[in-house]
C-alpha cells in the first residue's frame, strides 16, 4: 500500500468523522494527515489522476467542515433565541429566516 493510499483512507475516515459529528476526533488525524502528505508529496510514483482525486476528496472533506460549522452556529442561534425568546422566527418560502412580529391587525376578543 502506497502513501496515496493511505492518505486516502485517512480521508474516508475523516469523511465519516465529520458526518458523525465527531469533531473533537479530528485533530488526532491532523498530525498523521500532514505525515502522509509530505509522503505522498515526495513520491514520485503517484500518478496525477490519484492526486487530482486526493485533492477532489480533501476538499469536499473542507466543504463537509465548514457546512457543518454553520450547522452548529445556527443551532447555536437557535437555542440562544429559545432561552432569551427575543426574536422567534420562521422559514419563508425561500429557506431564509424571517422574524415573526406581533400581529396587530386582530381583534382581541375578551370573555
Amino acid at each position: 500500500m502506497t502513501a496515496a493510499d493511505d492518505l486516502e483512507d485517512l480521508l474516508a475516515m475523516e469523511r465519516q468523522k465529520i458526518l458523525k459529528g465527531q469533531i473533537e476526533e479530528l485533530e488526532a488525524l491532523g498530525a498523521r494527515k500532514l505525515a502522509l502528505l509530505s509522503a505522498v508529496r515526495d513520491d514520485a510514483n503517484t500518478s496525477t489522476e490519484q492526486l487530482e482525486g486526493i485533492m477532489a476528496t480533501a476538499k469536499r472533506n473542507a466543504l463537509l467542515l465548514a457546512a457543518s460549522g454553520r450547522g452548529l452556529k445556527a443551532a447555536i442561534r437557535q437555542i440562544t433565541d429559545a432561552k432569551t425568546q427575543e426574536q422567534q422566527a420562521f422559514y419563508g418560502p425561500n429557506g431564509q429566516r424571517k422574524p415573526m412580529l406581533p400581529r396587530r391587525d386582530r381583534l382581541e376578543q375578551k370573555l
